[in-house]
């Protein structure tokens, strides 16, 4: 892992980039060069050759819950090597005595050598192993439990061995066991199964319920040239799920349709979720707090939807497929033109019936217009003007602001121009879009565009795709405004300012995409993120 970050391909463009080139010019990147030779010197041998001489056999870190300690070991290549670095520890401290710093106490305990580097940082040489922690009765039972043996250990427990034998290769695994958190009380409403919003629950409802079984969760982590992938895991059990069968389905293993990629996306969410299911069933998932904002939102709603109820006759005309697209917009096609330029939404869903429900959500899209220009006439904002455009296939259903008469063509008009609500229908579809082009795109459904409404080939429960570099396209329009709004939160001169936003585009640019996956099995319940990197050189 070390000869990989260090001899990255990004190495160079980020050594390059005038964020580093700026950071490395300070006082403390000089005390950090002197630190790294006197490192250097002490070690003989230059520092990344030496920092994998210190951790030739791995790096183990742990919590004790009894101690409140924490506990690094590393296994250098030789004791020859711990020796060189103990003496580098204590010719530190000499120094920083000097200085007025804390002074590194020399010391054994039961003959192996020990170091006081600071009132919260302890050291000890044992073999080749070096230990480090904040707890001194913590490290005494390393060191004992090394001599003597252990009673009991970690490796014994069931759940630890069940873990490790679900383990994939991997350069980084971690374990928690979740079980003696729970027990212990700690973080007590994370493992409660109820959330305070019905938004929360439609993200993370289901991971709840699988957190209030399972005994242990363990993380890999896996470093390659151009990508990162992180899986969080956790035991599972179909039993354990059945109270949010919306979430899972009533086999436990419902799956995401695939997700929309328009062109120009961003940013693209899928899921499985029976929506209406949800809400009927809020008063077993919501705290007491979130089902009394929910009763509110149900009586508004349904008065909303001339007396439907909103969970049984509207959500439950939807489907359980759930898919949520943005892209960035061309603003060239749209005038007038705003001064700050957002990217476009679309929600789609699949309708049960749609001839039985299209009529009453096309009324209640013109209503929503309606109290919109009511509320814009109060506050002098734009109104909006409905439009259709319908057909035996496909139907929509929009509403465009209203160009002001003096400045129809105004390039840097009210944040509204950014927006065209359009609800669409096409077969069993339908889409709720903040622009009426991303409508359109969705509802002609080229040919060579249809495989983006198929099932995934993945099955998971739950998709995210992330495009950075569509991000940027979406800001790079917005570039001067966020100069501006820099100059003003932090009274930058434009230069400096210019500089910062500029980090954020060149950080931008290091990534490719991310992707997030969770998946569902019987025996765990798996969260997978991949971040790929862009190892293009900068044009």
């Amino acid at each position: 892992m070390i000869d990989l970050v260090l001899n990255h391909p990004l190495r160079t463009r980020i050594e390059s980039s005038d964020a580093y080139q700026k950071a490395t010019e300070g006082e403390g990147m000089a005390k950090l060069r002197m630190g790294i030779a006197m490192f250097e010197a002490g070690m003989e041998q230059p520092w990344q050759e030496a920092i994998t001489s210190l951790t030739q056999g791995g790096m183990y870190v742990g919590y004790d819950s009894n101690t409140k300690g924490v506990v690094v070991l590393s296994k250098a290549d030789s004791r020859e090597t711990l020796d060189k670095f103990r003496a580098f520890v204590q010719v530190v401290g000499r120094v920083a005595r000097k200085g007025g710093g804390e002074a590194t106490e020399y010391g054994t305990y039961r003959k192996v050598v020990t170091l006081d580097v600071a009132p919260q940082v302890k050291m000890a040489f044992l073999e080749n192993w070096l230990v480090v922690t904040n707890r001194p009765e913590l490290g005494k039972q390393v060191i004992d439990n090394a001599l003597d043996g252990a009673e009991s250990s970690l490796a014994e427990t069931l759940s630890f061995q069940e873990a490790k034998q679900n383990r994939a290769e991997s350069q980084v695994w971690g374990y928690v066991n979740v079980e003696t958190i729970r027990d212990a009380g700690i973080a007590e409403r994370l493992y409660s199964g109820r959330t305070d919003n019905i938004l929360a629950e439609v993200l993370f409802g289901g991971l709840l319920s699988n957190l209030q079984q399972t005994p242990y969760a363990t993380a890999s982590l896996n470093l390659q040239q151009d990508r990162v992938n992180l899986e969080l895991a956790t035991s599972n059990q179909m039993a354990w799920l059945e109270g949010r069968a919306y979430y899972f389905g009533e086999s436990g293993k419902a799956t995401a349709p695939q997700l929309l990629n328009p062109p120009g996306t961003i940013a693209a969410i899928s899921a499985y979720r029976d929506l209406s299911q949800m809400w009927l069933r809020s008063g077993d998932l919501l705290t007491e707090k979130g089902s009394e904002d929910l009763a509110k939102a149900d009586s508004t709603l349904t008065t909303f939807f001339s007396g439907k109820d909103f969970g049984e006759d509207i959500l439950g005309a939807f489907a359980s497929d759930v898919q949520l697209v943005v892209v960035a917009q061309d603003f060239e096609k749209i005038v007038p033109t705003p001064a700050i330029k957002l990217p476009a939404f679309a929600f789609q869903f699949e309708l049960k019936d749609r001839e039985a429900t299209q009529g009453e959500l096309r009324r209640v899209f013109q209503s929503f217009v309606g109290f919109v220009n009511i509320i814009g006439a109060m506050q002098g904002q734009p109104q909006l003007d409905l439009g259709s455009d319908t057909s035996d296939e496909a139907a929509q259903y929009y509403a465009t602001f209203v160009p002001n008469a003096d400045a129809p063509d105004d390039k840097s008009a009210s944040v509204q121009y950014n927006f065209s609500p359009t609800l669409g229908f096409v077969n069993n579809r339908m889409i709720m879009a903040s622009s009426l082009s991303l409508a359109k795109t969705l509802i002609d459904g080229k040919e060579a565009d249809k495989a983006a409404f198929e099932r995934p080939a993945i099955k998971a429960n739950s998709l995210i795709h992330i495009n950075a570099k569509q991000i940027a396209t979406a800001l790079e329009p917005n570039r001067e405004y966020l100069i501006a709004q820099n100059m003003l939160e932090k009274g930058h001169d434009h230069e400096a300012a210019e500089a910062e936003i500029g980090v954020l585009f060149e950080i931008i640019e290091l990534v490719r995409d991310v992707s997030v996956s969770l998946e569902n099995s019987e025996s765990e319940l798996k969260l997978n993120t991949q971040l790929r990197l862009n190892l293009e050189a900068k044009e």
